[in-house]
């Protein structure tokens, strides 16, 4: 199966991927945010184990996994960077994901004790 060109260039460009532990910052007026990322994986050589991601986002959910594409910028002020040009959304594929995800804020009224009967 041949795969999209959109998809082989997202496959080339610099990634990091990981849980949002805190949005710093969020402008509602122009999207721009800053956001505390526990990172997972990286294409970058990014020894910290939480990094400080910038970028042009819509509210971004805490305690969710997204895989941001741009660069590692080192910011005169703030130091290691990764500047996000788009992201994407993981979609959790465990059973603790999959429960997390159904109880979170997103979906009121669901509970952690009935995801955990199925």
């Amino acid at each position: 199966m041949q795969q999209h060109p959109d998809q082989l260039k997202m496959e080339e460009e610099p990634f990091l991927k990981g849980t949002v532990n805190t949005v710093i910052y969020h402008n509602d007026a122009n999207l721009y945010t800053v956001l505390k990322v526990k990172v997972t994986e990286t294409s970058e050589a990014i020894e910290d184990k939480v990094v400080s991601v910038t970028g042009y986002f819509p509210a971004l959910q805490e305690e969710e996994t997204y895989t941001f594409y741009g660069k590692t910028v080192t910011h005169p002020k703030f130091g290691l960077q990764f500047q996000a040009e788009h992201f994407k959304k993981e979609i959790p594929t465990t059973k603790e994901g999959v429960i997390q995800y159904l109880s979170s804020d997103l979906f009121e009224g669901i509970g952690k004790k009935p995801l955990k009967r199925l």
